[in-house]
C-alpha cells in the first residue's frame, strides 16, 4: 500500500510539473489542494508508512504518516512555493507600463554608450541597462525618464526640474 502511494505521488508529481500552471489551482487558498504538494504529501505519506510498519500496525503508521505528509507539504508550500509566487507576481510588469516612469542612473552612461538604472515597481527594486537619449550621457545620481524599451534596454532622458523635486520626494535610491 505505501509502495503504491510513493509510486502514484513521484508520478503524479512529474505529470504536475510537466502540465505545471494548468494543474495548478490559483483560486484555491489552501495552499494544500495544489497538485504538486498532494503529490509530495503522498510521498511522504508512503515513506513514513514504510519505515513504521515493521514496528507499527497501520492504523498508526498511516495516520502518523499522513499528518508528517501534511506539514511537509504545508511548510514546503509556505517556505518555498508562496515566497516564490509573490516574487514571480511582483517583479512581473508588462513593459509598456514602465514608459513614463522615472528612475535613477546607478552607473554612468556614456555618451552613445550603455549604464544602468534603476526603479521601484510593486516594491521591488529594478535595475537595467540604458541608453540616454539621442545618444547622450547621463550623469550616474541623476533622475530620469524612461521613455521606451528595445531589446531589454531602456532609453531615458534627464527630468527636468519640477520633475526631479517629485522624485525626490517619492523615491531615494537608497
Amino acid at each position: 500500500m505505501y509502495v503504491i502511494m510513493i509510486v502514484v505521488g513521484f508520478g503524479f508529481l512529474l505529470i504536475s510539473f510537466v502540465a505545471g500552471e494548468f494543474l495548478e489551482l490559483d483560486g484555491a487558498h489552501i495552499s494544500i489542494l495544489r497538485p504538486s504538494l498532494i503529490a509530495l504529501t503522498m510521498v511522504v505519506t508512503g515513506g513514513v508508512g514504510i519505515l513504521m510498519t515493521p514496528q507499527y500496525p497501520h492504523f498508526v503508521a498511516l495516520p502518523v504518516g499522513l499528518a508528517l505528509g501534511i506539514l511537509v507539504g504545508l511548510g514546503v508550500s509556505k517556505t518555498i512555493l508562496e515566497p516564490l509566487h509573490r516574487a514571480q507576481n511582483t517583479s512581473t510588469v508588462d513593459q509598456q507600463e514602465l514608459i513614463g516612469k522615472h528612475a535613477t542612473v546607478v552607473s554612468v552612461i556614456p555618451q552613445s554608450g550603455f549604464g544602468q538604472i534603476m526603479y521601484e515597481v510593486n516594491g521591488s527594486r529594478v535595475t537595467g541597462p540604458a541608453k540616454g537619449e539621442d545618444g547622450r550621457g547621463v550623469r550616474q545620481g541623476e533622475a530620469v525618464e524612461i521613455l521606451s524599451i528595445v531589446d531589454n534596454t531602456y532609453f531615458v532622458r534627464p527630468v527636468t526640474g519640477h520633475e526631479k523635486q517629485h522624485d525626490e520626494a517619492h523615491f531615494s535610491p537608497n
